[in-house]
């Protein structure tokens, strides 16, 4: 029996089992090949520094007195352990400087190891089999079977987290981690996070890299940041080798750093996070989306691009949407030019849940935007056979004006929550060959003292806007000639 502060002392095989009653204290500890050792209730053991290794056929087994009531684990500044077998605790293992090695963990409540603080070295070669199974849920900094923080190096090497009831490896806070080969499965949150302090610079460093296998759990494979996204994840026999399922999300995010010049492949699924309503959002130089491919945008931050070059095609459209599939509060996608300058060009490319705000020139060609909206601030944009149905509540109307110089034509505009077009900067504006009816609101309201040019336009009765089934105008708007049927937009997807 073990009870309270002892001397530095070694736990021989032949005097166990070791039972623990309480926290048991030490300097160091030495426990022999073979020894078992068992922890009633919530009793732990505290040591500076614990050296527990094994042998493959002497194993080391630290457990609890009664399966049904854990134990509280082991915490130690410096931990040595190989050829092990920890269960039914609390929390397996946690500390600074520790090597885990041919080693297994399970059935543990809480996390299977948490390791960290700045100058740390750390690394774990083990199974991990069903550890968050009560006291860590799936949220905030420890929401994960393996956790890692501020750890100088970090290696995960041929280990395996399994079954874990929530995340499964989390890396937090300016850590430098080498991914060394393993599997993580059947995790209830996400598999991988490697997570950036949204407070600002606190990155996580890949010092390197071989396939790791993340699949079978009920979130996202993994949470990685933009930079690492677009080196590792290029393409999807990439993710593949890499994740063992090229068909699974990846959540990608960046609060505190920007990608370059990234090109989505077809058959890639990236799912890009900002942040929350108080964080930057997630930000791509350049971003190329190639015919077939598709992005999901999460967060209400949403995701700035310097310059966005969507090219799909009648055959193969571009997918840009929003996760949630809800038009309740789109996500944000923000065409900023202020360091790529070069137009944006947005063709045969469906939105879903996505509100759109072009600040430089964009020009849309056969696009169809379905549950969100399109803001337009960028003198000489252009918007031609494009569609704009069923905009969400939170929009002022479905497309808002408020640049000179803008051209809309061959577009259909329906199902607005409020107006169809609003316009904010009338000089040169030009809406034709269009058909806006079907909207809560009026079809163009014009807040402007120049008139709008709306011309040629169905307004959903062949007697005009202000017919009894037209969507009416408001403000200076010029709505002579207009048309006495629809117009066929020329496009469908």
């Amino acid at each position: 029996m073990h009870s309270g502060v002892v001397d530095g002392l070694t736990w021989h095989a032949a005097d166990g089992p070791h039972r623990l009653r309480d926290t048991v204290s030490a300097g160091s500890l030495l426990v022999e090949p073979g020894t078992l050792v068992c922890g009633g209730p919530g009793a732990a053991l505290a040591v500076s520094e614990l050296v527990a290794e094994g042998a493959a056929d002497e194993t080391i087994v630290f457990t609890a007195e009664d399966p049904a009531e854990p134990w509280g684990g082991i915490s130690a500044s410096r931990m040595t352990i190989s050829h092990a077998l920890l269960e039914h605790a609390l929390v397996a293992a946690q500390g600074r400087h520790i090597s885990i090695r041919n080693t297994t963990i399970r059935r543990i409540q809480g996390q299977a190891a948490i390791f960290g603080g700045t100058g740390t070295g750390l690394m774990i070669e083990a199974v991990i089999d069903s550890a968050c199974l009560s006291l860590c849920p799936d949220s905030g900094s420890f929401g994960a079977s393996v956790v890692v923080f501020y750890a100088t190096e970090f290696h995960f090497e041929d280990s395996q987290i399994l079954n874990s009831g929530a995340g499964g490896l989390r890396v937090e806070w300016r850590s430098r981690i080498a991914l060394l080969g393993g599997r993580i499965e059947g995790s209830s949150g996400i598999g991988l996070n490697l997570n950036e302090d949204p407070g600002g610079g606190r990155r996580v460093t890949l010092t390197d890299v071989r396939p790791i296998v993340i699949t079978g759990g009920s979130s996202y494979p993994a949470r990685i940041a933009l930079e690492v996204a677009a080196t590792l994840l290029e393409t999807r026999e990439a993710q593949e080798g890499w994740m063992g399922n090229a068909a699974d999300t990846v959540l990608v995010t960046s609060a505190t750093s920007r990608a370059e010049n990234v090109t989505i492949h077809p058959g890639l699924a990236w799912a890009v996070y900002g942040g929350g309503p108080t964080s930057s959002p997630a930000q791509i130089a350049s971003l190329e989306l190639e015919p077939g491919a598709s992005l999901q945008i999460r967060g209400p931050s949403g995701l700035t691009v310097g310059q966005l070059l969507s090219r799909g095609t009648s055959d193969a459209p571009v997918m840009i949407g929003s996760d949630t599939g809800t038009a309740a509060r789109p996500t944000k996608l923000w065409l900023d030019g202020s360091e790529a300058p070069d137009t944006s060009r947005i063709e045969h490319t469906r939105f879903l849940g996505v509100r759109v705000e072009a600040r430089f020139p964009v020009v849309f060609e056969d696009v169809t935007v379905n549950e969100g909206d399109i803001v337009v601030s960028a003198e000489g944009s252009r918007l031609t056979s494009f569609r704009l149905i069923g905009s969400h509540e939170h929009a002022d109307a479905a497309l808002t004006i408020a640049a000179s110089n803008v051209q809309v034509d061959l577009c259909e505009i329906t199902g607005s929550a409020r107006d169809g077009v609003r316009v904010d900067v009338a000089a040169g504006v030009r809406i034709s060959e269009c058909n806006i009816e079907g909207n809560a609101g009026v079809g163009v309201r014009n807040l402007a003292a120049e008139v709008v040019d709306a011309g040629s336009v169905w307004w959903g009765d062949p007697q005009g806007p202000h017919a009894p089934e037209g969507d009416g105008v408001a403000g200076s708007v010029d709505f002579l000639p207009f048309l006495l049927q629809p117009v066929n937009v020329g496009f469908a997807f």
